[in-house]
Order: structure tokens, then sequence, then C-alpha cells
């Protein structure tokens, strides 16, 4: 296989990865929300009042503003070969926080509640596991098979 060819099926495979680990969080989240709402009253019937059909929307809304934070540490994983999965779960965590922070906002202008933030950062770790999963645990090595 060609340098070049290899390059670029990595290169597909990180943003494959990165896609479906932002799919990952925001399914994550709308399930959390909707079944927290849910269980309280013992209604399952929110499951089927999700907008499924805004995935694909709210998936290239929030992978387009965290690739500002993600593609950084996403290039620096490459490039220095790490491929701890603590170093992929601590950059989502930040990613989702920062991206948390400058999206939402609170009506009066006061601020977000701490356990929105702790709720984005947990998220973050989620969707920075499932990256690693995918890719991460293979960061950099196309670095070290062909040295130049």
């Amino acid at each position: 296989m060609s340098s070049l060819r290899a390059w670029l099926k990595r290169l597909g495979a990180i943003a494959a990865s990165y896609l479906v680990a932002v799919l990952a969080s925001i399914l994550i989240s709308m399930l959390l929300v909707t079944l927290s709402e849910g269980l309280g009253e013992r209604d399952w019937s929110l499951l089927a009042a999700v907008d499924w059909l805004s995935l694909p929307v709210w998936t290239l809304a929030l992978s387009a503003s965290a690739l500002m934070v993600a593609a950084p540490a996403i290039f620096a994983a490459e490039r220095l070969s790490l491929r701890r999965w603590f170093y992929f779960a601590v950059m989502g965590m930040i990613a989702a926080i920062v991206i948390d922070g400058s999206l939402t906002t609170s009506i009066d202008g006061s601020g977000l509640a701490p356990v929105h933030f702790i709720f984005a950062a947990m998220l973050g770790v989620a969707s920075g596991s499932i990256y690693w999963l995918l890719a991460g645990r293979h960061s950099g090595h196309l670095r070290e098979r062909n040295p130049a």
C-alpha cells in the first residue's frame, strides 16, 4: 500500500471515528434526558417523542463546532503518537465543556448551573472514549512504520 493511500485511509478512519463519537454523545444525552424525565412519571412514551430525524443536523452542527477544539488534540495525538485512553477522555471532556459553555447561555445571563457542565464533561469523556476505541488507539502508527 502506498504511503499516500495509507494516509488517506487513516484520515478517513479519523473523520469517521470523530463523527461516530459526536453522534454517540448526542444519543447519550438525548436518551439520558428523555429517560430522566420519563422515569419520574413512569412514562416511557417520551422515547417515542424524541425527534430522531434531527440527529444528522445536530451531529453536523456539533461536530463542526467541536472540531475547533478537537482538531488540535487529534493532530497532537497523531504527531506525538499519543495512544492513552486518558488523553482522549480528557480532551473530549475539555472540548465538551468549551463547546457547551460557548453554545448555551442562560436566559438571564447569570450563567449555567455547575451540574450542566458536569453533564457535558461526562458526555465528553464518553465521546473521547469512543473515539479512542475506534481511532485513538492507533494514533501515530503510520509515523512509526514509515520513518522519514
